[in-house]
């Protein structure tokens, strides 16, 4: 079973993942976050194999905190979830070191096989 931090400055959001994650028996969520300073506490304290990290949040976002995770647990997983499609925001997100790169209008569709692509080792060739 794979574990998922939830990081994201909107509680309803958070949510709406929470809700799509707990469906499946093979995801477990340890935790959520709603800024960046708090999701790389979170993933201190829990380890999880998965952090699905929105960009835009107060503080250090999302890209920021995404370098930070990956310096300290390079074996965590980051998918960024945004609702900005830009190439510029992709191409950051892969400079960060974020494993995958999902506009949130596609979650429902995209979202589970995302998770368990990175989970298999299978980088993210959108964002290369």
């Amino acid at each position: 079973m794979a574990s998922v931090v939830i990081v994201d400055d909107d509680p309803q959001f958070r949510a709406v993942l929470s809700r799509l994650l707990e469906r499946e028996p093979e995801l477990r969520i340890v935790d959520e976050a709603g800024d960046g300073e708090a999701s790389v506490r979170s993933v201190r304290e829990t380890a999880p194999d998965v952090v699905l990290m929105d960009i835009r949040m107060p503080g250090i976002d999302g890209l920021e905190a995404t370098r930070r995770i990956k310096t300290e647990r390079p074996m965590t997983k980051i998918v960024i979830l945004t609702s900005f499609a830009e190439e510029a925001y992709r191409r950051a997100a892969s400079e960060s070191g974020a494993d995958a790169f999902l506009v949130k209008k596609m979650l429902t569709r995209e979202l589970l096989p995302t998770i368990r692509r990175v989970l298999a080792g299978d980088p993210d060739r959108r964002t290369a």
